[in-house]
C-alpha cells in the first residue's frame, strides 16, 4: 500500500473554463497534481465556452493529449442482474481486506485495482464520518460507486496511464453520493469540472476541501450543450439503457419499481 499513487488538489489556481482545459498535472515520486472545480452559476457565455471545450478536447483525444469525458448526469438505476454483479465484487473487495477490487470494467491491472480499492475506502471513510452507516448502506454505497465508476471509464481503463491527463466533466452534482463519486474519480488521477449552473454541493460537502468553488454568475435553469451531438469523444447518458425495471438508487438501498 505505501507504494500507491498520492494526489494533490488543486495546486495552481483554475478559474475558468479554459484554464481547466489547458491545465494539466505534474507528477513527482508517485505524486500527482489533480483539478477538482466547481463553476458556479451562469453568464451570457456559458454554453459557448462548453461547446469550445467539447471541441478542443475532442481535437485533444484525436491527437491523444488528453481523454476527455462530459456527461449531463449519472444513472439513477442499474438492472437486477447488473446488482447481483456487483454484489459480488463487493463481498470480493471485502475478503481482500478493502485491498484490491474487481470491476465488470476492470479486469487484470493490478495496480489500478489497489488504487481504486484505496480509493474506494477514502470516499467510505468521508461518507460514515458524516452519519452512522450500516453493513447495508456500506454495501450499497460501494455497489453505487463501482457502479458509476465503469459507467465513466468503463472503456478508458485499458488505456489508464497514471501520467495521462484525464479530465471529466458533470453538471449540477449536489447529493452527497454523487459529489463522493466525483471525489473518487480525483483520487483514480482524474481532473474534475462540475458547471454547477442550478445548484451546488451542500456546506458540509465543501468543508472537505476536496474542489475549488469558482463564481461564473448566478443560478439558473439553462439547457446546457447535448454532449452527444458536439463529438464522438464524449459520452452521453443514453448509451446506457435498460432492458428491464431498473434498481434505483436511493441514499439507503436499492429499489426496485413495483
Amino acid at each position: 500500500m505505501e507504494n500507491l499513487m498520492r494526489f494533490r488538489h488543486n495546486v495552481m489556481n483554475v478559474t475558468s473554463i479554459s484554464a481547466f482545459e489547458g491545465i494539466r498535472g505534474g507528477m513527482n515520486q508517485n505524486c500527482k497534481d489533480v483539478y477538482f472545480i466547481r463553476l458556479l452559476g451562469v453568464d451570457d457565455l456559458l454554453i459557448s465556452d462548453v461547446e469550445k471545450m467539447d471541441r478542443e478536447m475532442g481535437e485533444g483525444m484525436k491527437s491523444g493529449r488528453v481523454i476527455y469525458r462530459r456527461m449531463l448526469s449519472l444513472p439513477s438505476g442499474c438492472c437486477p442482474d447488473e446488482i447481483t454483479d456487483y454484489e459480488g465484487f463487493y463481498r470480493a473487495w471485502m475478503k481482500r481486506d478493502k485491498e484490491s477490487v474487481s470491476t465488470k470494467a476492470l479486469t487484470d491491472d493490478a495496480e489500478y485495482a489497489a488504487l481504486l480499492a484505496n480509493g474506494l475506502k477514502r470516499v467510505l471513510n468521508i461518507y460514515a464520518a458524516s452519519k452512522m452507516v450500516s453493513a447495508s448502506m456500506e454495501k450499497n454505497f460501494i455497489i453505487k460507486m463501482l457502479y458509476w465508476h465503469d459507467f465513466v471509464l468503463k472503456d478508458l481503463i485499458k488505456q489508464w496511464n497514471p501520467k495521462q491527463s484525464v479530465k471529466i466533466v458533470l453538471s449540477n452534482i449536489e447529493k452527497k453520493q454523487e459529489y463522493l463519486f466525483t471525489c473518487l474519480l480525483t483520487f483514480l488521477g482524474c481532473d474534475i469540472l462540475l458547471l454547477q449552473s442550478e445548484k451546488d454541493i451542500s456546506g458540509e460537502d465543501e468543508a472537505l476541501g476536496l474542489s475549488q468553488k469558482v463564481i461564473r454568475g448566478s443560478f439558473a435553469k439553462i439547457k446546457l450543450p447535448d454532449p452527444a451531438k458536439k463529438s464522438v469523444y464524449v459520452y452521453h447518458l443514453e448509451e446506457t439503457k435498460f432492458e428491464t425495471a431498473p434498481y434505483t438508487f436511493q441514499d439507503k438501498m436499492l429499489v426496485q419499481p413495483h
